[in-house]
């Protein structure tokens, strides 16, 4: 349910178990709110929504700060055209952006959303349509990596810092 309300964030989803709610997304697009129901509200806090795009990818999603991290790649989630997939590379792609402000054994949140020309990916490498074959795989990672880490460190920088004079007392 969760991979589908974050491919989907348009269509509003509800869970219930033994007839107690126990989500309900509103469907308005808005993934902070996504964060904050699968996440909790300290992470969605913590999160920046980024987006870019070139002549052959358009990228978009939303990274909780490395301050949030995980001991797992497992809520790293990544969709082309809107569609779940499961990429070692383009995984570690989002670690590599990640990894100068991150201890190496730990993992970001990260939701990303990657749209290209349906003829620059391939479905049919794997039966599940999980695994997907990008016919542009070097230029997808190059522009993945510097939009994930200028996203992050335009996010990072101390925004101001105030001097506070304090006098002394000589004993």
């Amino acid at each position: 349910i969760e991979k589908f309300a974050f491919s989907y964030p348009n269509i509003s989803f509800i869970f219930k178990s033994d007839d107690k709610e126990i989500f309900h997304t509103s469907g308005n697009s808005d993934l902070i709110e996504l964060m904050f129901h699968f996440y909790g509200k300290d992470i969605a806090k913590n999160s920046i929504l980024f987006e870019n795009e070139n002549s052959d990818f358009k990228v978009n999603g939303i990274l909780a700060l490395p301050s949030e991290t995980r001991a797992n790649k497992n809520h790293i989630q990544i969709f082309i055209n809107d569609r779940m997939i499961r990429s070692y590379k383009i995984s570690n792609d989002i670690i590599k952006a990640y990894r100068h402000l991150m201890f190496n054994d730990r993992f970001p949140i990260a939701i990303v959303k990657i749209y290209m020309d349906y003829q620059l990916v391939d479905v049919n490498v794997h039966p599940s349509k999980w695994e997907v074959r990008i016919a542009k795989d070097k230029a997808l990672s190059e522009f993945l990596v510097s939009t994930i880490k200028n996203a992050l460190n335009a996010n990072m920088e101390v925004k101001e810092v105030k001097s506070i004079k304090v006098e002394r007392e000589v004993y």
